[in-house]
């Protein structure tokens, strides 16, 4: 939060001096969501014609620490406080090894996904569906993460049968085997046996030469 004196400080240098925005902000030690939102609460107008002198010495690091390090700043807001185009800085941002799907669009950008997290969930039988309303993302954006970490999915259309594992633990335990409990219910022995290994339960091992029974 600034104070009164830094806010005017602020106003003054954008509106009565040639100092780049970029400089102003590392005066006042600031961020450019801060810088332009200031701007914005005191009426002031964005400069139009982003001075063309600082381009060279905008380096990809820099502007890739300011573009992931504050997700909710437009790129243009960041474009002008480097005085410099949005078309640059996306080119920074790919020499700086940032991808296509984070510099998707412009604008404020869509939050990181915790691939790993949602990964152990989908192995552990939730739809793609569903963790894509779970994180506000599309269902091909999930898919796409999820392929592009190595992580394998299944075919489109297919559908998780929700299954009561407690009780499938419990008979298992009890002695019951892998196709008589899968009778019970719509799917195969083998998705009954990946469900109990995502529970966690202790699989018994196939006896040699006979797969019937587990």
């Amino acid at each position: 939060m600034l104070i009164d004196e830094q806010r005017k400080e602020l106003v003054d240098r954008y509106l009565n001096t040639e100092d780049p925005i970029r400089e102003i902000i590392s005066d006042l030690g600031i961020y450019p969501s801060l810088f332009y939102s200031v701007l914005r609460e005191e009426g002031v107008e964005p400069r139009r014609k982003p001075g063309r002198s600082r381009v060279k010495a905008v380096s990809p690091q820099e502007v890739a620490e300011v573009y992931l390090g504050e997700p909710e700043t437009p790129v243009e807001e960041i474009a002008e406080s480097f005085g410099v185009s949005v078309a640059l800085v996306y080119r920074r941002l790919a020499e700086a090894g940032v991808s296509k799907d984070e510099m998707r669009g412009s604008g404020r950008r869509p939050k990181p996904l915790p691939v790993d997290e949602i990964a152990e969930a989908y192995n552990a039988g939730a739809r793609l569906c569903d963790l894509a309303e779970e994180y506000g993302m599309s269902y091909e954006t999930v898919r796409r993460r999820l392929l592009e970490a190595g992580y394998g999915t299944r075919p489109p259309g297919h559908q998780e049968v929700d299954l009561p594992i407690d009780e499938i633990v419990s008979r298992y335990e009890g002695g019951e085997h892998l196709r008589q409990i899968a009778e019970d219910y719509p799917v195969s022995h083998e998705t009954i046996r990946q469900r109990l290994i995502n529970a966690g339960a202790e699989v018994r091992p196939r006896a040699a030469g006979n797969y019937s029974k587990d």
